[in-house]
């Protein structure tokens, strides 16, 4: 089976120690549940973990729609930091049998070794729009661990439903071991480190089970990460992982389109009518990466706009084709014929591996090479299978056939991370459903670009009514649009139409064909809906003028004409 992975890798030096002499306790039945995403097409699920790795943590995803018939999406995911403290790589990793350690950092301590009787507050926190004190995870939001609240101090709805919850990756007790690599207890010091990360996953109330309505059909992750030692983590890399499984997945391909941010697996094949009616791609966007400084930029955290930041994009991707390849700690063990093989494409099981992918070179520090375009290259399988362009994955793959693992993890940085530093990522699961496996990729790409438009608060508020099946309200608008007015050309008055899916501050704006300003039409915040706006233009004489509307991330103009 396929699986989605977080993996956190960081590095860290000798000058800290972190060491963990003691073990954690038993813990409370409520860590061996999971919790679960529902409220919109997409059924997304998030497990505590097992102490005895019989089961993967992390989370799966199913996917309700029309014509794919809740076939899965994902099998589990995670998120990777790495870097270097005192100039010796250190890596946490969360993927497949590695796992991480529920609960905050308490005292300098993971909280199940500091405080394991609190061990059922360290569960995963669901909340659903008109919740209240009758449930039990509403009533005991976790605010001392910096569960998000809101003015009144209850707990912070994202979208119409999320789940909330904090871990660590600072105990030796959940350091990675699997049938390929097994760590010593020396070696285990080598991926615990004092970060501490609140995750937050929620999604938007669908109101179609189509999947032309993008945010019926999305799942958003974020992920607030402290640095709780008391020294600095330098080139600090962000990561994350994936093991994607949809349809026949043993021929999920992995690709990656730095123009979208965006990592994601396809088939090769048309498969309609085979496991579903139809063919999906799947990825993972990065919205908004860790921030650096950046005198003339604006980088956005948690929402708000940073003045002399910027978000970090992406540096590099590792596609991954199976999790079955071995992967030996150090390339002088690869089997014969097999070290180009697992450098580019094999799964990552060591601390090594994990920092050298993230500066952009393979497994075994051997710079990815693209045959295609004859280059060395950070991100391998950034071709166009739509087009049959460039290098992309089942085209050229040295030796090795796909497998239930494949999937791929990317990395955005380098940035260097204070004691006390906070630093916020947000990405977001999409699938999408073409007329074919090749029009599902091209599908994706406009969705993502739909998306990447659209401002934060569209994303993390949500104006949708969670109503019945049998309810027929009235449908909001699915996108962010700018309507040509009417009439045009025009003299002197014309109408200005425009749409928004959720609610959002909007600018209607008017310039000359010089690009100077003339008039602001409308400025301020909207609820979700279909608007229009008049422009008399009485006082202007004939020609040229274009009309410009701006909400976040989405901007759109078009031209008009006035004839007198």
């Amino acid at each position: 089976m396929k699986r989605i992975t977080l993996f956190l890798f960081i590095a860290l030096g000798t000058a800290i120690i972190i060491g963990q002499p003691k073990t954690s306790q038993k813990l409370n039945e409520n860590l061996s549940v999971y919790n679960i995403i529902d409220v919109n097409n997409i059924r997304f699920y998030i497990k505590d973990y097992n102490l005895d790795a019989s089961y993967r943590t992390g989370g799966d995803a199913n996917w309700f729609i029309e014509k794919y018939n809740g076939m899965g999406l994902v099998f589990d995911h995670g998120m990777w930091l790495t870097g270097k403290i005192n100039d010796n790589v250190k890596s946490g990793i969360r993927e497949w049998w590695y796992q991480y350690s529920p609960g905050p950092i308490i005292d300098g301590q993971p909280a199940l070794i500091s405080h394991p009787e609190n061990s059922d507050k360290y569960r995963i926190y669901k909340i659903t729009e008109g919740d209240d004190e009758t449930n039990p995870d509403y009533a005991d939001w976790p605010v001392e661990f910096g569960a998000p609240v809101n003015m009144s101090g209850n707990p912070k709805l994202y979208g119409n439903q999320m789940l909330w919850t904090v871990y660590n990756l600072f105990d030796t007790n959940f350091v990675p071991a699997n049938s390929s690599y097994i760590p010593t207890s020396e070696e285990k010091l080598n991926y615990i480190l004092p970060v501490e990360v609140r995750e937050t996953v929620y999604a938007h109330a669908s109101i179609t089970n189509k999947d032309d309505d993008l945010l019926s059909n999305i799942i958003f992750i974020e992920y607030e990460f402290i640095n709780k030692g008391d020294v600095q983590i330098d080139s600090t890399f962000w990561g994350f992982w994936t093991d994607i499984d949809f349809a026949d997945f043993m021929d999920n391909n992995p690709l990656i389109d730095t123009t979208y941010q965006l990592g994601l697996c396809y088939s090769s094949k048309d498969i309609s009518g085979i496991f579903a009616e139809g063919t999906p791609a799947v990825g993972y966007t990065l919205l908004f990466g860790p921030q650096v400084e950046s005198p003339s930029s604006t980088a956005v955290y948690k929402g708000k706009e940073v003045e002399g930041k910027k978000n970090l994009k992406l540096n590099t991707f590792h596609p991954i084709m199976d999790d079955s390849i071995y992967m030996p700690a150090d390339s002088n063990n690869v089997y014969p014929n097999h070290l180009e093989v697992n450098n580019l494409m094999g799964p990552i099981y060591v601390y090594t591996q994990a920092w050298n992918v993230a500066r952009g070179n393979g497994a075994y520090n051997i710079p990815y090479y693209d045959p295609y375009n004859d280059e060395f290259t950070n991100f391998p399988f950034s071709g166009d299978p739509e087009n049959e362009e460039g290098w992309y994955a089942y085209q050229n793959n040295p030796g090795h056939t796909l497998g239930s693992g494949a999937g791929f993890v990317f990395f955005a940085g380098p940035f260097d991370f204070a004691p006390a530093d906070t630093q916020w990522v947000m990405l977001a699961l999409i699938p999408a459903l073409g007329e074919d496996n090749f029009d599902s990729i091209t599908k994706l790409k406009n969705k993502v670009d739909e998306l990447r438009n659209m401002p934060y608060d569209s994303l993390s508020v949500s104006s949708r009514i969670i109503t019945s099946a049998d309810n027929n309200a009235e449908q909001l608008p699915l996108k962010y649009e700018l309507m040509q007015n009417y009439p045009n050309p025009f003299n002197p008055v014309t109408r200005i139409e425009y749409s928004l899916p959720n609610t959002a501050n909007v600018k209607l704006e008017i310039f000359n064909v010089l690009g100077e300003r003339i008039e602001i039409l409308f400025e301020g915040l909207q609820q979700p809906g279909k608007y229009s706006v008049d422009w008399n233009a009485s006082k202007y004489s004939s020609g040229v003028y274009i009309f410009k509307m701006t909400s976040g991330f989405y901007i759109n103009s078009k031209k008009m004409i006035l004839v007198k």
